[in-house]
């Protein structure tokens, strides 16, 4: 602590992502706080959000470039509350031209799967019910036993909507065994036994082995009935897993050391469920890809939030760029309200004291020189939204004219892991001097470098880094001058598209036309439509920093995949995208300032490889939620832990895992409680 014992706490907050920012919001909630914490903020490179970082590129149309494909599901109770009070608190100290979150965010209900079956796709389209309830408020999260009580019910009703020549009764009727169980879970929803459990699973099981003497049959009907197996054989597969397992008694992670998939197919699950659209969708979600292994605990929990728990619509849209929707109001909120913020300062190692019980030093690198005294990172886009830019404002940098203009084989990206620039310095922050308390919300992936002496003299943390994974993903954005419709979308007069569960690597797709008015486009080149596509990148031979042109290697990489995947995927998506002369993607239909011809005009586009360590994606490999750690419980008296990496009962790489992390970080540093919804009920 401070000599001072009456002074403020210092604490250093390293890293400027979702899970960091949300913990200093909620700690300068207080109306006191300036009495208790003096907060400065250290980030590397010119702007904040992490992996949910955008950027504006004032050279193309100052148009929104990504790190990836962002959406915010409306279970996230935790986000839509955060942000909801940044967008309050925004209102009382200047205007905004987003009034409310309702104009920045719009919810939508309409889905796609991509559906592979006897060798073809097919599509596979999902509308939702909107609801009158508002995401961000204390509703409650049913329990497990109620979550069994709405599946039941939706394949109750599923079924009533099948012919009976798809599926013909023998035994006693279904719907009479949907009635039985349904009736024990009603009278029992407030309080129930093991034996309740058993009447229902007995229920179950006799549903399921119905459905079961019929599908060798499945394959000869049409995909009506296929599909309607499929969300009912997963959906009984679920049911009878949290019955046998006693989710509701031990909890979701209870079953954590088991794949989602082996855990379904323990529990009844079909071989052509385990490889159907709607589960290959929740490992997409995850960039599992076919890889890695998802937890089932976490699987599951994330399932039921994702379509039995939403609130108002199924998912929203932001209508500009996180880095303007999220990070510009809340820079600004926490910038008024007197939180330091040092930007361009790269953390290298958290250096421990003689004893190894706290953190004593900061070896920090400041990489450029300001020519003012801070950095002004925003700028106002053509509809007046502040955002950030895609590279830094070299105007306001001494070096900004070197760092604009790198040699050939240089990397000056101030946010790459292989920046080989040299025009920083380095230097120590000092325990009761500079800080006296730290929150780490650098993703886990740098952690082993930043992080080696922790690593070394704690057990708890080399099990963490050890069996916690991270996996580098590629996204790409296209611009263009066609509509759905004209590209030949079969759902272009429904809700803009968003798909999931194609072909590999770009599995999942968004239409992001909504942020098109904050662009700035030449009347020629006016695209009509953004598309973002993302998805793993997996084979990626990391290169030591030594290797500064190895970013550049792999987003050409990047490109060389969208290329294929425009070319042989495509078509499927948009038949009347195809060249008239050709097989190829008709590139003529992209938008391109620079007016290039064919393929050139492709390589206008914007492409992204996320091999940064602090920019992979976090994995929920099965059997490693037991070794994340908890915010406070570092093993070092001085240290607070936040990302979507830690223990805080989501455990999954989302928006919501992260403001979840954050609340949790704020409440243990200020020892009070914070308003958290629970990602699902404690087991009774």
């Amino acid at each position: 602590m401070s000599n001072n014992s009456d002074a403020p706490r210092k604490i250093a907050v390293l890293g400027g992502g979702m899970c960091s920012m949300t913990a200093v919001y909620e700690l300068t909630n207080e109306p006191d706080w300036k009495s208790k914490y003096d907060i400065t903020v250290y980030q590397m490179g010119w702007r904040l959000g992490g992996k949910c970082a955008s950027g504006r590129n004032l050279r193309n149309a100052d148009r929104i470039e990504e790190h990836g494909l962002h959406l915010w599901f409306g279970f996230y109770d935790n986000a839509f509350d955060f942000i909801k009070r940044v967008y309050e608190d925004k209102k009382k100290i200047s205007g905004n031209p987003f009034q409310s979150w309702k104009e920045a965010f719009k919810g939508y209900d309409f889905a796609v799967l991509e559906d592979f079956h006897n060798g073809k796709w097919s599509h596979w389209p999902f509308q939702f019910k909107s609801t009158t309830d508002e995401p961000g408020l204390p509703n409650p999260t049913p329990t497990g036993w109620e979550f069994i009580g709405i599946i039941l019910r939706l394949l109750k009703e599923l079924f009533a909507k099948e012919t009976t020549s798809s599926f013909s009764e023998d035994g006693e009727p279904l719907g009479v065994l949907f009635d039985k169980a349904l009736e024990r879970l009603d009278k029992t929803r407030e309080s129930y036994s093991e034996d309740d459990e058993e009447f229902v699973l007995k229920i179950v099981l006799k549903i399921q082995e119905r459905l079961k003497n019929k599908s060798p049959r499945m394959e000869s009907t049409g995909d009506g009935w296929r599909r309607t197996f499929i969300l009912t054989d997963l959906g009984l597969a679920n049911v009878v897993g949290m019955l046998r397992d006693k989710i509701m008694r031990r909890g979701f992670d209870s079953i954590n050391d088991y794949d989602y998939r082996e855990w379904i197919k323990k529990h009844g699950a079909e071989d052509s469920t385990l490889c159907s659209a709607p589960v290959n969708l929740l490992y997409s979600l995850m960039f599992c890809g076919t890889k890695y292994t998802a937890e089932a605990g976490t699987c599951l929990r994330f399932c039921l939030k994702m379509r039995f728990n939403y609130k108002g619509h199924f998912y929203y849209r932001m209508q500009a760029g996180m880095g303007d929707t999220i990070f510009a109001p809340l820079y600004q909120v926490l910038k008024h309200r007197g939180v330091k913020f040092k930007f361009f300062h790269k953390t290298k190692k958290l250096k421990l004291s003689a004893d190894k019980t706290f953190v004593e030093k900061i070896e920090m690198e400041e990489q450029v020189t300001l020519l003012g005294a801070e950095y002004d990172p925003l700028i106002d886009d053509r509809k007046n939204v502040p955002g950030w830019t895609s590279e830094p404002r070299y105007e306001q940098l001494a070096q900004g004219h070197r760092l604009s203009s790198p040699s050939r084989g240089d990397n000056y990206d101030l946010e790459s892991a292989w920046c080989n620039w040299k025009g920083g310095k380095t230097f120590d922050l000092e325990h009761g001097k500079d800080f006296d308390e730290i929150i780490l919300g650098i993703s886990i992936g740098a952690l082993r470098n930043i992080c080696d002496e922790l690593i070394q003299n704690n057990d708890a943390w080399r099990k963490m880094i050890a069996n916690i994974s991270i996996t580098p993903t590629q996204a790409f954005q296209i611009w263009l001058k066609a509509d759905a419709r004209e590209m030949g979308w079969h759902y272009w007069n429904k809700e803009p598209a968003l798909v999931g569960s194609y072909e590999l690597p770009f599995d999942t797709y968004s239409d992001m036309s909504d942020v098109l008015p904050h662009e700035q486009w030449q009347a020629q080149e006016e695209p009509k439509t953004i598309i973002y596509f993302c998805g793993p990148l997996h084979n990626v031979r990391m290169q030591p920093p030594a290797d500064p042109v190895f970013p550049h290697r792999q987003q050409r990489a990047v490109l060389s995949e969208a290329e294929n995947f425009m070319n042989n995927h495509a078509s499927h998506l948009w038949p009347l995208a195809r060249h008239p002369n050709g097989t190829e993607f008709n590139w003529d239909l992209l938008a391109d300032m620079a007016s290039g011809q064919g393929t050139k005009r492709f390589e206008a586009q914007y492409f992204r490889a996320n091999i940064n360590p602090t920019d992979q994606y976090v994995l929920s490999e099965k059997g490693t939620s037991q070794y994340r750690l908890e915010t406070g419980k570092t093993g070092f008296s001085n240290l607070h832990i936040t990302g979507d990496w830690i223990k805080n009962g989501f455990n999954a790489g989302c928006v919501e895992s992260c403001v979840i992390a954050g609340k949790l970080t704020a409440k243990a540093v200020s020892e009070k409680t914070a308003k958290i919804f629970s990602p699902l009920k404690n087991p009774q």
